[in-house]
């Protein structure tokens, strides 16, 4: 698992620290709102909640939504980035 883990959080690191001065806003867009989404959604958010035991309360649906929200409020604040 926490190979695995080390992956994602690895590829979800390079789109982080891109220099997206250097994108469009479109592509900047494109990248948060999709790139990064679909990487937390369908890659991280389903190794940590299968491995997260039930006592605990740190990693749930509801709170790891939480912090993918945080992800595009930093990232709108700075480019102005919407994601729909």
């Amino acid at each position: 698992m926490f190979d695995e883990l080390d992956l994602i959080n690895t590829k979800m690191n390079e789109i982080l620290l891109r220099d997206l001065d250097n994108y469009s806003a479109d592509e900047r867009k494109h990248i948060i709102c999709e790139e990064y989404t679909q990487i937390y959604k369908h890659e991280y958010m389903p190794i940590v909640l299968k491995n997260s035991k039930p006592e605990d309360r740190q990693y749930n649906e509801k709170k790891l939504l939480a912090e993918l929200n945080e992800t595009y409020t930093n990232y709108k604040n700075e480019y102005q980035i919407r994601c729909d």
